[in-house]
């Protein structure tokens, strides 16, 4: 049973509830370990805010992403859970025929891309594409929003794969608008692979 993908519960958890989704997205609840709920909020929700003085108030940081991927990689190779997990950055993200986010799309994987959204940084899953379009599931509610840039589609039918679709060329500008990429150095992708679930051996196959 697949769960349907949510929406962050404060202004600030965009890059857990990201990471949240692209794993519901993935695999049915029944096998999402609870491990994985418990750590995803504990170590992703991370980032100190300099203006207000208070910790977890800017969000998810680019170093704890990186990390995270290590981290379900080390997870997966411990328990044979099937996942893989690539932490991409700078010229490696881009949305285009054969590049890494758009070949783990094409096959029905996800990724977590850092975009920016209203001037800021935001944290979305990414979990499909197609010749004009990457479909997006992003976590921040907008109540009534009906204006957006040319090229971003609501989609309200769709609640266990993505609540938009973007045109290439808007995530893979250089700019700061809405659902754009930005800069090489902004650029903070996890791409998320769901592997064959390996085999168990037997002690008697061992003999």
């Amino acid at each position: 049973m697949k769960n349907p993908l949510r929406y962050q519960l404060t202004e600030y958890d965009c890059g857990p509830t990201a990471v949240t989704n692209a794993i519901s997205f993935l695999y049915e609840r029944e096998e999402i370990p609870p491990d994985f709920v418990k750590a995803i909020p504990r170590y992703l929700l991370d980032d100190y805010n300099p203006i207000n003085q208070k910790a977890y108030h800017a969000g998810t940081s680019t170093a704890v992403m990186r990390y995270f991927a290590t981290w379900f990689n080390n997870y997966a190779k411990a328990t044979d859970f099937p996942l893989v997990v690539e932490h991409l950055d700078g010229e490696d993200v881009f949305i285009g025929e054969g590049s890494k986010i758009y070949d783990a799309l094409k096959n029905g994987n996800a990724a977590v891309a850092r975009s920016f959204l209203g001037g800021d940084h935001h944290y979305v899953t990414l979990t499909g594409v197609d010749e004009q379009y990457v479909y997006i599931f992003d976590p921040y509610n907008y109540g009534d929003r009906t204006e957006w840039a040319d090229g971003i589609t609501p989609i309200n039918d769709e609640p266990y794969r993505y609540n938009r679709k973007v045109r290439w060329e808007i995530l893979n500008a250089k700019e700061e608008g809405d659902y754009q990429l930005g800069s090489l150095r902004y650029h903070d992708v996890l791409v998320f692979r769901k592997e064959k679930q390996k085999s168990k051996i037997k002690e008697d196959e061992l003999v």
